[in-house]
């Protein structure tokens, strides 16, 4: 009876082991780095470039670029992703306050707990994330179950588009 006890421990024990191992390793900066979209001026030009990498627990990653410029009130758009389930958008209209939803973003991102996440039983998803704009620079981290920002920042830049 102890042996085969000892047999269900080691797995159990294995198990565990693998699903922490798989966990995605995406850690929280050693401190809280400065909101660069604060500095921005809404009446400057502005090139936004956020490239991201999202984690899916063991299954692998997906990678993804959002780029937008606002020039003389014109903003355009675009956003492709390696993930089939995200959906390639390009378009060009008014500005409308982007800085705002980067900011929220930003934001939001930054004060995210970063662990556990991405791990396989619970298919949940881990960001990294690499914000440029204009010629500042700054990364950070979340997870898709505490803060869902990608998802939010897309669909409130999509609602931006103008029906034609």
């Amino acid at each position: 009876m102890f042996n085969s006890m000892k047999k269900y421990l080691f797995i159990i024990i294995a198990i565990f082991c693998f699903i922490n191992v798989c966990s995605s390793q995406i850690d929280e900066k050693d401190i809280f780095s400065e909101i660069i979209s604060s500095n921005i001026n809404e009446n400057d030009s502005i090139h936004i470039e956020i490239k991201y990498r999202e984690q899916i627990g063991c299954l692998g990653n997906y990678v993804g670029k959002i780029l937008i410029n606002v020039k003389a009130e014109k903003l355009i758009f675009c956003h492709i992703s390696s993930n089939p389930k995200r959906k390639f958008e390009g378009f060009q209209t008014a500005n409308k306050n982007i800085l705002k939803l980067v900011r929220d973003f930003e934001i939001n991102g930054k004060k995210s707990k970063k662990r556990p996440c991405g791990t396989i039983l619970a298919e949940q998803h881990g960001f990294e994330i690499y914000l440029k704009i204009n010629d500042k620079e700054t990364e950070f981290t979340f997870c898709k179950f505490e803060y869902d920002g990608l998802d939010i920042l897309l669909q409130k830049l999509v609602s931006l588009k103008e029906k034609n």
